[in-house]
């Protein structure tokens, strides 16, 4: 079989992984940050000024989740749990439209603006009715365990307001 070239669709999984290892720990970092996520995953390297802790921990749980089953489930858990994302980020325009209303004159308009949420959340509730039930109840799962790691988090005495 011959080696793919430069510019494959390899490389460019490649590139895709080496992204997500160097993005995704930060987030954990900045939520740990936050108060929402425990204050260990916080911790910075001394030498590299890195959030160590949170790069480890993300690589262990990717471990875990490649390791645990196909790759197919893993890409329906990874795309239902960006759609929660996506339909939580147009709830909140339609509530932050609900809130501040419209942009005023002069500011940045997108042509049928107000409709662009509530159809997105439709397409949304229509692609998440896709996703096969184990991956459904898996995701619900890992809302839960996020809901107590929250509530847990918040509970502490030196919490964040």
């Amino acid at each position: 079989m011959a080696e793919p070239s430069p510019g494959s669709v390899r490389d460019e999984g490649l590139v895709h992984v080496i992204g997500v290892m160097l993005g995704a720990p930060r987030v954990i970092f900045a939520s740990s940050l936050d108060g929402n996520l425990p204050r260990a995953l916080s911790k910075v390297h001394a030498k590299y000024k890195t959030p160590y802790v949170a790069v480890i921990f993300f690589a262990v749980v990717v471990c875990v989740f490649a390791l645990s089953g196909t790759f197919r489930y893993l890409a329906v858990f990874a795309t239902g749990s960006l759609l929660l994302i996506d339909l939580g980020v147009s709830l909140a325009v339609i509530r932050l439209r609900q809130r501040d209303g419209l942009p005023g004159t002069g500011k940045f308009r997108l042509p049928f603006g107000p409709l662009i949420p509530p159809l997105s959340c439709l397409i949304v509730g229509w692609l998440l009715l896709q996703v096969p039930a184990r991956e459904a109840f898996s995701i619900a799962g890992l809302i839960g365990a996020s809901v107590v790691v929250y509530a847990a988090a918040r509970a502490r005495p030196d919490a964040p307001s």
